[in-house]
């Protein structure tokens, strides 16, 4: 079976149902099966990001990042007609009848394009390469005490992580203050949110690492706990295995639902947020062999027109300040060895333009041998920044056992950049200044024997301290 998204013209009528009537008809033409339980999401039908903005990858260094980065979202093109996007499979595992299957497909009419339905991977290292540190260490580098003092603390703020499901009650006993958690979860399962038990559930225990990262620098932030990587329902206190194979198309009905949320709280307040969001991201693209079935299907991990791409585009133009790691296939030790190492590993969404890209290295500001080096596959300049990891912070696979990989250091800048937006709004300081501001405000260890920027550190390591003297007139701003 190959899972494929597919990109049609919208219905006339305009409806799901319509929607689905349509494609179920489309589908049949071609011997494909249609997914009647991934219900329709209309969005713009191209990439809005003009293409002049985005340098060409390649290469081992970076090239300047002002002219996509300063500006990208303001100097943006229309997104052109409307879409929807649907899920199906082509039942065979030959390739000649797929082939057969998509070549048909794509000579309907209310075809625009096919793309691939890749897995999704957590980043979560089972291995640690250096002695981890302490807590009250790590936090002493990051030097979160100046933020505090001008009540940079999450208030008001609200931080969706993207990941395996939370343990509120665990949190809670980690005396990390929780307010009651909103969320969403795909669609075969009916956990609540926040009660994914961390116990012998390695996906609650990757989504409370994170969340509790989160509330390090923001310990007042509304967690939204969107359990996208969910393998498991959680029945009495148990996992039991769900057989989903999380795939993009769940990503991009979480992303959606983010979306939806953003417009509405639009609506409410005269066009304006009143909560900004904060959208924290500690996975990626299983394998590349998963996003090249057939040349039929468009990649996910260079393309901007793919479905998930065009949703993370949708969701930072919305307001979001959206992080990605960087992953753990850097070199020397990459976490897959799998991975081809003539591919680039960050690709897709982590190398989006629009999103912030966390690599990982140690307190004393050493990249970890596995943080995954740019450049990105969508963009060049990736990573963006590098946050801390291999510190014992939640312990949620055991007593001083440390957090580690990208997928922690991803969430602790996500918490910074939370706790700068409890005083900064997007209507103060947009997404794309914001990014700047943490890039520019980065410092640049001694060990790493690069320019500003390279591929192995980006800008430099994130520094609390320096940001808000970055942003400090904005506070201002806000304030009148």
């Amino acid at each position: 079976m190959v899972d494929v998204m597919v990109k049609m013209q919208p219905s006339d009528g305009g409806s799901v149902a319509d929607s689905l009537d349509q494609a179920d008809e489309v589908m049949r033409s071609a011997d494909i099966t249609l997914d009647s339980h991934f219900e329709p999401i209309r969005m713009q039908g191209k990439s809005r990001v003009g293409r002049d903005e985005i340098l060409p990858y390649g290469g081992d260094r970076f090239r300047p990042s002002s002219s996509a980065g300063e500006d990208a979202e303001l100097r943006t093109e229309k997104g052109g007609p409307a879409c929807v996007i649907v899920r199906a499979s082509v039942d065979t595992c030959d390739p000649r009848e797929i082939e057969g299957s998509l070549i048909e497909l794509n000579r309907r009419s209310e075809v625009i394009s096919i793309y691939s339905d890749p897995e999704i991977a957590p980043y979560w290292k089972c291995w640690r390469e250096n002695q981890p540190e302490n807590l009250s260490d790590m936090l002493s580098v990051l030097n979160l005490q100046e933020l505090s003092a001008v009540g940079m603390d999450g208030d008001g703020v609200d931080v969706a992580v993207v990941d395996g499901g939370i343990d509120a009650d665990y949190l809670v006993q980690r005396s990390r203050d929780l307010k009651p958690l909103e969320g969403w979860h795909p669609d075969n399962l009916q956990n609540t949110p926040g009660q994914y038990a961390v116990n012998n559930d390695r996906d609650a225990a990757h989504g409370t690492m994170c969340a509790h990262e989160v509330l390090l620098a923001s310990p007042r932030a509304r967690i939204l706990d969107y359990a996208l990587l969910r393998r498991a329902a959680t029945v009495n206190n148990k996992a039991t295995m769900s057989g989903l194979d999380i795939r993009f198309s769940h990503a991009i009905a979480a992303y959606h639902a983010l979306a939806s949320r953003l417009r509405k709280d639009r609506r409410s307040n005269g066009g304006s947020l009143s909560r900004p969001l904060v959208v924290t991201n500690s996975w990626g693209l299983g394998s590349v062999a998963s996003d090249e079935v057939t040349n039929r299907l468009g990649r996910y991990r260079d393309q901007f027109e793919h479905p998930f791409n065009l949703a993370v585009e949708e969701l930072s133009l919305a307001g979001a300040d959206i992080v990605f790691a960087a992953g753990n296939n850097g070199q020397p030790h990459p976490d897959d060895s799998t991975w081809p190492q003539d591919e680039l590993p960050i690709t897709g969404a982590n190398s989006h333009p629009l999103a912030l890209c966390v690599g990982a290295v140690t307190v004393g500001g050493e990249r970890i041998c596995y943080s995954s080096q740019g450049p990105g596959r969508l963009f060049w300049g990736k990573p963006d920044v590098m946050g801390y990891s291999e510190y014992v912070g939640s312990e949620v696979l055991g007593s001083d056992t440390p957090d580690v990989g990208t997928s922690a250091a991803c969430p602790l800048v996500a918490g910074v950049i939370a706790a700068v937006r409890s005083k900064i709004g997007t209507d103060v300081l947009s997404p794309v200044k914001l990014r700047e501001a943490v890039r520019c405000s980065a410092w640049m260890p001694s060990v790493a024997g690069h320019c500003k920027p390279n591929s192995e550190y980006g800008w430099g390591i994130i520094d609390p301290s320096a940001l808000l003297a970055g942003v400090r007139e904005h506070l201002t701003q806000s304030r009148e």
